[in-house]
C-alpha cells in the first residue's frame, strides 16, 4: 500500500517563505488604514507641491519605487526580533510634531514629521539591524 501524498502531486505542500508565516493578517490591515489615513492627511499638500512645482514633478513615482524596493526586501524586514525603546521616544517625538504642523499649518514641517514617524516606527519595532535593511527606500 502506498501513501497518497507522497505519490499525487496536487496533494504535495509547497514551500512558505518566513514572510507568509511571521506575518499575521491583522498587519495588512493595519498597513492598509496607515496607507489610507496618509493618502487623506497629506495626499493633498503632496499633490499640491507636485503638481504647481516642476522640480517635484518625480514625485508621485517615489513612493512606488520606496515599496517595490521594501518588497524585494520582504523577507529580511519580515522578521522582528529586536526593538529599541529609543524608537518610541522618537515616535511620539515625530508624532508629535505632525500633529503641531496640521495645528499651525506648517507645510515643511508636515512630510519631515512623517519620514521620522517612519524611521522611529521601524527602529522600535525591529532595532537598528532593520534601519539598515530599509533605509535606503525611506
Amino acid at each position: 500500500m502506498t501513501d497518497e501524498t507522497t505519490n499525487n502531486p496536487a496533494l504535495k505542500e509547497e514551500p512558505v517563505s518566513e514572510f507568509k508565516k511571521s506575518v499575521d493578517p491583522l498587519f495588512w490591515v493595519i498597513i492598509g488604514v496607515f496607507a489610507v489615513l496618509w493618502v487623506v492627511i497629506v495626499g493633498p499638500s503632496l499633490s499640491h507641491a507636485w503638481n504647481s512645482d516642476k522640480a517635484m514633478s518625480h514625485g508621485p513615482l517615489v513612493p512606488i519605487i520606496a515599496g517595490a524596493l521594501l518588497y524585494m526586501k520582504k523577507d529580511e524586514i519580515g522578521q522582528w526580533k529586536s526593538a529599541n525603546p529609543l524608537g518610541l521616544a522618537g515616535l511620539l517625538f515625530s508624532t508629535l510634531i505632525f500633529l503641531l504642523a496640521m495645528w499651525a499649518d506648517v507645510e515643511f514641517a508636515k512630510p519631515l514629521s512623517l519620514i521620522g514617524m517612519m524611521f522611529f516606527a521601524i527602529l522600535h519595532l525591529g532595532g537598528w539591524g532593520r534601519v539598515k535593511d530599509v533605509i535606503g527606500p525611506l
